[in-house]
């Protein structure tokens, strides 16, 4: 292989990291900040009943209903920080997509320009630690039939797939068996 054929080869490899850890840094930055809407309007909604139930003489047990499910959920929004990282998730995102742009833009790179994608790769990666594996599956299958590739596809259960946000509970990813069709791509 030549040093040409090397240095393609890089690029192809960084360019479907960045697209593949962008599409799992939006599906993340997306779930949280719906799920911390989500979780201040029930705030609100709680603390409204909470308040009206309290100033209308009304019964004292929707009251302590409505309080404590204000105080549960403020405690999940303080504890796990689910705004920040969502906040966090989209600014990761916005990096690796960056990157991906950088990298789409220029076909013929030479060493340098390799070294410093491989160096901000490098740099978000270690800001974002963990991940959700079959989260990272998902979106891996989801670059690779955007590029027009079925080998290398894994399948993702069912029950894995309603809970993907929540951990990753399936141990193994099988190939697929049945695989979509190649979807032609321009640009890489």
């Amino acid at each position: 292989m030549t040093s040409h054929d090397e240095i393609l080869d890089q690029r192809y490899t960084l360019a479907f990291r960045s697209d593949y850890s962008a599409r799992y840094h939006r599906r993340r930055a997306s779930f949280l900040q719906v799920t911390d809407k989500l979780l201040s309007v029930t705030v609100l909604l709680a603390g409204t009943g909470a308040f009206i139930s309290l100033m209308s003489s009304g019964p004292p047990a929707i009251a302590q209903i409505a309080a404590a499910i204000v105080a549960l959920v403020s405690i999940i929004q303080i504890v796990f920080g689910i705004g920040q990282a969502g906040a966090s998730h989209a600014e990761w995102m916005r990096r690796w997509d960056r990157l991906a742009s950088d990298i789409r833009r220029n076909s013929t790179p030479n060493k340098a320009q390799l070294a410093n994608w491989d160096e901000t790769r490098a740099a978000i990666e270690g800001e974002c630690v963990a991940e959700l594996r079959a989260l990272a599956v998902a979106c891996e299958n989801d670059a690779r039939t955007y590029l027009g590739l079925t080998e290398g596809l894994r399948e993702i259960s069912s029950l894995q797939r309603l809970l993907i946000h929540f951990g990753t509970f399936q141990t193994d990813f099988p190939p697929m068996k049945h695989l979509p069709p190649p979807s032609p791509v321009d640009g890489l």
